[in-house]
């Protein structure tokens, strides 16, 4: 039995170890402004949701995000090298002129990104749908 458990163990932490991204990826997204995009709209919709209701709001709102940013640097492990990426984040840093980042495959890259953006504007309306004053709701 224990064998059992520590083998099921052991298959998890590989397979949590392969999906995380790479730091590249993790840089490139946290440097594209993507989360201050996010705050910002988060500031927008703070005036709708219910006091009542405003920590679990933050609180689902929080997840909803870790989740997309984690799709996103998937994303980009998955289609583009880890080199290039690195390359990019190195010149961004140095506030030089950023290399071009070239997928691996265009079409996949474009349909993964639609793909996870609808995900995230669909599970940001729902989160508001859930935590805000539903007459103002019913106004917009």
């Amino acid at each position: 039995m224990k064998k059992v458990f520590y083998t099921l163990i052991a298959i998890l932490t590989i397979q949590i170890g392969l999906a995380q991204a790479s730091s590249e990826a993790k840089t490139y997204i946290k440097s594209s402004g993507i989360v201050e995009q996010i705050e910002a709209y988060k500031s927008q919709v703070i005036p709708i949701i219910l006091e009542k209701n405003l920590e679990d709001f933050n609180k689902e709102f929080e997840k909803v995000v870790a989740s997309y940013i984690s799709d996103l640097e998937n994303i980009m492990d998955e289609n583009f090298e880890v080199e290039d990426l690195k390359k990019y984040n190195e010149n961004f840093a140095a506030n030089a002129t950023a290399t071009e980042l070239n997928p691996k495959d265009i079409d996949t890259l474009q349909q993964k990104t639609i793909a996870a953006q609808e995900k995230f504007g669909q599970s940001l309306q729902e989160v508001v749908e859930k935590y805000g004053d539903q007459e103002i709701l019913g106004q917009m």
